[in-house]
């Protein structure tokens, strides 16, 4: 074929077509084209058979290198939008999480819900203490107070109701432990309470009320030596997660009911509320495997503003889920 074409090429390309297979040529490139096997390859008439079959044959190893390199990189952008779409799903289970994780309006506030069912409510601050004083307070409600100065103004909105002795005693576990008792790292510290129609945010004329302060009138009940220890657990709702607090008892009773997928006791000591809260979570991402979107969409934050102030882990207790 190729002596064929190069007689023809010589002789000004006439009687190419004769030699067989030719389904082209360009005389001004030299090259014809021609159907070997069914493919058409571009042949240099000026070349042998051998130079022609050196050429094809590079050509042949740099289309097969060049082959790889586009499968290499097909490989690489699979894996690359692979690795996206898990980024995303994680992303979209965090996000759609914490749409679905919506607050009560009690959330702003130190808060717990007692054995009777009574929402105990309590000022995170001065201006909090003040507030819960002002808009919730009714007088059949219980208000409660570490005997010291600086604390959380505690309410047990009774509705009416008489609460036991034993709601009262939960609810001053929460006022003690988010008053100044903690921070001084003492070891108890006696709360009094009052019933709502009691208090009252105006002094006696031509006295001072400093800022979160309220007046009290009449007799004082109280709770001597209420420990400075605070139970803290991780409630599962139809919501996700939510963090609660109370008594070590009473939150170790809801873990063992089955309430609560875990819990931990706080006492005063040296460690950073954000750093206990970060060893919390972590905890969370290892035992609540089947529940990880749940513990990604709660934020450090969420378990350490729960936490009184720098504290000491007593007990951790948290089950497999």
């Amino acid at each position: 074929l190729m002596e064929c074409l190069r007689r023809a090429a010589k002789q000004g390309w006439r009687g190419v077509d004769s030699c067989g297979g030719v389904v082209g040529y360009s005389p001004s490139r030299g090259v014809a084209r021609v159907k070997i096997g069914g493919v058409e390859v571009e042949v240099d008439v000026r070349m042998d058979a051998i130079g022609v079959y050196n050429s094809l044959r590079k050509r042949l190893v740099e289309l097969e290198k060049a082959i790889r390199r586009s499968e290499e990189e097909l490989r690489r952008l699979e894996e690359e939008v692979e690795k996206l779409r898990k980024q995303r799903s994680v992303e979209v289970k965090s996000s759609s999480a914490v749409v679905r994780r919506r607050s009560e309006w009690f959330e702003r506030f130190h808060w717990t819900i007692t054995p009777e069912g009574f929402l105990v409510i309590g000022g995170r601050d001065a201006s909090q203490n003040r507030a819960i004083i002002r808009r919730y307070v009714e007088p059949s409600d219980i208000v409660l107070h570490a005997d010291i100065q600086g604390g959380s103004a505690v309410v047990i909105k009774t509705g009416g109701k008489t609460p036991s002795r034993e709601s009262i005693e939960e609810a001053a576990v929460l006022a003690a432990c988010y008053s100044k008792a903690w921070k001084s790292g003492m070891g108890s510290v006696d709360v009094y309470w009052v019933w709502g129609e009691q208090v009252s945010l105006s002094p006696p004329s031509g006295e001072y009320l400093p800022r979160g302060a309220f007046m009290v009138y009449g007799k004082r009940n109280y709770i001597r030596g209420v420990k400075l220890e605070l139970g803290l657990g991780v409630e599962k709702t139809d919501e996700c997660l939510r963090v609660v607090v109370g008594s070590p008892t009473r939150i170790e009773g809801d873990y063992r009911s089955g309430r609560l997928v875990g819990f931990v006791v706080l006492v005063p000591g040296d460690e950073d509320p954000s750093r206990v809260a970060k060893r919390i979570r972590r905890v969370l991402e290892k035992r609540l495997e089947s529940l990880r979107h749940c513990v990604e969409a709660m934020s450090v934050d969420e378990i350490a503003k729960r936490i009184p102030g720098r504290s000491r882990v007593v007990r951790i207790v948290f089950r497999e889920v």
